[in-house]
């Protein structure tokens, strides 16, 4: 698990705005994180290092 801060030092990087992002998680893969929001489809909201995801069938 990432804690809050190593999530904000991920996004301050002083990166080129342009560039694309790598994203730092891989599909299929399960990752503990706190639901930030829903979305109006019942989708929870989470970050991993400063990258949004979406949590499918939140409740």
């Amino acid at each position: 698990m990432v804690s809050e801060l190593e999530d904000r030092k991920f996004e301050r990087k002083g990166r080129d705005k342009r560039a694309p992002r790598v994203p730092p998680v891989k599909v299929g893969e399960r990752y503990k994180v706190k639901i930030e929001a829903l979305g109006k489809s019942g989708d929870g909201i989470a970050r991993i290092r400063g990258f949004v995801v979406f949590v499918p069938n939140t409740k």
